[in-house]
């Protein structure tokens, strides 16, 4: 964990946005204040397949050959 100061934070906010994901900066003040990039978690296959069934069965039904034809027209 990297210790700032409010002044360096102030000259240099890229610090905060230059976070890679499990790192944290503190910047010292009263109180401190921690500022820290989660770790991102892995999604798997299934759940992916999951997420993208909820998603089409929201949508209507399209004919894509209808759609294709009608572009080369």
């Amino acid at each position: 964990m990297k210790e700032i100061t409010k002044r360096q934070f102030m000259r240099k906010p890229s610090v905060i946005s230059g976070l890679q994901p499990g790192e944290s900066v503190t910047i010292q003040g009263k109180p401190d204040l921690v500022v820290s990039r989660p770790k991102g978690r892995r999604v798997t296959f299934q759940e992916m397949g999951s997420e993208l069934d909820k998603l089409a069965s929201k949508c209507p039904e399209i004919d894509t050959l209808a759609v294709l034809k009608d572009l080369r027209k």
